[in-house]
């Protein structure tokens, strides 16, 4: 019985230092701190039962390493330009210079979406992260106020 309200008094403390700073609590019933803190912890046990969401240890949004930078296209665009330039107009020089810039200008927008996409994706992480928060603060708002609290 002691090894569970020591278990039960570390998980308040863990908890409620993510949690207070969000949710307000007041005992209606006139419950002790004491009771108050039990109640709590069994709460935080229940709402993390039913949402699978520790406060106390979320889950951590990775984020992806930057998308490498790529350059071929410079070298492929001049390559390509300077073949059309020779053929065109024995102006390999100016074909190749020209192929070089529009070869660059493509590989940069395809970096470009490469870094918008690992950012969406990042922050759709952390949307789904935010989520779930709320969904276990919802829960154990409940829960507390099942037992005679009011929780804002």
């Amino acid at each position: 019985m002691k090894t569970s309200i020591i278990i039960m008094f570390v998980g308040i403390l863990l908890f409620s230092t993510s949690l207070n700073a969000q949710q307000f609590i007041y005992p209606n019933k006139n419950q002790s701190p004491e009771q108050q803190q039990q109640d709590e912890g069994e709460c935080y046990v229940w709402a993390k039962g039913q949402t699978g969401f520790d406060p106390a240890n979320p889950p951590q949004v990775a984020a992806a390493p930057a998308p490498k930078r790529k350059r071929g296209g410079v070298i492929r665009g001049a390559v390509v330009g300077a073949a059309v330039g020779e053929i065109v107009d024995d102006e390999a020089g100016k074909g190749a210079a020209a192929g070089g810039i529009i070869g660059g200008s493509r590989q940069a927008r395809k970096n470009r979406e490469a870094q918008q996409q690992q950012q969406a994706t990042a922050a759709a992480s952390q949307a789904e992260l935010d989520q779930q928060h709320a969904t276990y603060s919802r829960a154990f708002g409940a829960c507390m106020e099942g037992r005679g609290y009011t929780v804002k």
